[in-house]
């Protein structure tokens, strides 16, 4: 444990990666068993190490790997134990959206969401806590006004936790501002489509990726899952201001 954590302080996460994978699958403890809390801190960590490196399918498949024994997985398991929700659901959602901004659609997870937001309890969940994955989710489905509504959401939200970091919390200040750039630009994004005339020629969007490719993450000091979320997003965008020239055009014909 002692020497993942060191690997994550330095930035190796898949060095953090291989650790807590020995450690999940060694079954030889001479000087006793570990503790459950410890086994559990290995498995989050494991997650998150993965989710650093951007392996979206092996997170993907190690998250229905826990919820469910049966293949296919049902993903509605996860409601049945609010563990499931804390440890897995962040995971599942990033997981299945990062694959799908890539072109991966499952329709099993599209149900899984709108059966969720059909349900007060488990929409609150989605609604207080993932409230970035849900504007994601809704930019992919086309659907902005409600994209719209979440952006704003998780600005509020930052702005509040802003309010709450002292400035000796360096780290914790730079870990929340990292966060801020996909926001922002999807803000941006959503501003531009809510208007239909800024679709008459290319000047709208010209200056929004002229804007984009002015902000970049930092080489050095950005991890590799800053950089793909902002590449992820991008794309993304673009494709839907494409769609969204193309349907207008072809409206206008």
């Amino acid at each position: 444990t002692r020497k993942a954590l060191d690997a994550e302080a330095r930035g190796d996460y898949f060095e953090a990666y291989q650790l807590y994978n020995e450690a999940m699958n060694n079954s030889d403890w001479p000087d006793g068993a570990p503790l459950t809390c410890e086994e559990d801190f290995w498995e989050d960590s494991y997650l998150s190490s993965l989710e650093m490196l951007t392996e979206w399918q092996d997170l993907e498949r190690m998250v229905l790997q826990q919820i469910d024994d049966d293949t296919p997985a049902s993903l509605d398991n996860i409601w049945t134990d609010v563990f499931y929700q804390e440890h897995y659901l962040p995971h599942l959602l990033r997981s299945k959206l990062k694959l799908a901004s890539s072109g991966q659609h499952d329709p099993d997870f599209l149900a899984f969401v709108d059966s969720a937001m059909k349900d007060q309890q488990r929409r609150t969940v989605l609604e207080s806590r993932h409230s970035y994955d849900l504007s994601l989710l809704f930019i992919l489905q086309d659907d902005f006004d409600r994209a719209r509504y979440y952006v704003r959401q998780c600005l509020e939200a930052f702005l509040e936790e802003w309010s709450g970091l002292s400035t000796l919390m360096s780290s914790g200040r730079t870990n929340r501002l990292q966060s801020l750039q996909r926001l922002v630009e999807m803000q941006e994004f959503l501003t531009l489509v809510e208007n239909t005339r800024n679709f008459d020629g290319f000047a709208g969007a010209t200056q929004l990726l002229w804007k984009w490719s002015c902000r970049l993450p930092d080489s050095r000091l950005d991890p590799i899952h800053v950089w793909d979320d902002v590449v992820c997003l991008r794309r993304c965008r673009v494709s839907a201001l494409l769609k969204q020239h193309d349907q207008l055009v072809h409206h206008d014909a």
